[in-house]
């Protein structure tokens, strides 16, 4: 099978076995597999002060086997004997969600009248704007002082 390739070929490249052996003061060492040569470290010379040691494989191990899988993939594409039909049928059921607004327009008639109200109401609250003796504004500095504010009663005017 094709996984089971896959894995004889991760095996080949891949398995290690280092056995360290030390008896009366000598050190004895046996490597095989290229995966522990290529990432043993230290110094071999140094063996009983125990400064060998591996570094992770692991990235290597898994970019290598993703090199393979997309060679494999290239090859099976160009194989015709494995070449099957390109048309494939997929079935799918779906569904989405519409948002839709509907107005009121009772509700819409009753607020703009009570916005209009609103208006209405506040209007006679200008009327004489004119007849005032000096400029005004809205500041509100200047509209604590004319409520007497007791922080501001001893300033001057503006």
């Amino acid at each position: 099978s094709l996984l089971g390739g896959f894995k004889y070929v991760a095996d080949y490249l891949f398995s290690a076995n280092a056995i360290f052996n030390e008896n009366l003061g000598v050190t004895q060492y046996q490597i095989s597999g290229s995966l522990a040569n290529q990432f043993m470290a230290g110094d071999l010379g140094a063996l009983i002060n125990h400064t060998v040691y591996w570094t992770d494989p692991t990235d290597y191990m898994l970019n290598q086997l993703r090199q393979i899988a997309f060679r494999m993939s290239l090859q099976a594409a160009k194989d015709d004997a494995n070449a099957s039909n390109a048309t494939q049928t997929v079935s799918y059921t779906g569904t989405s969600t519409k948002t839709i607004f509907t107005t009121n327009f009772s509700l819409v008639a009753v607020a703009a009248s009570l916005n209009i109200l609103a208006v209405v109401a506040i209007l006679p609250t200008y009327y004489g704007w004119w007849a005032l003796k000096r400029k005004s504004s809205m500041s509100p500095l200047e509209t604590a002082r004319a409520f007497a504010a007791p922080l501001l009663r001893d300033a001057g005017a503006n």
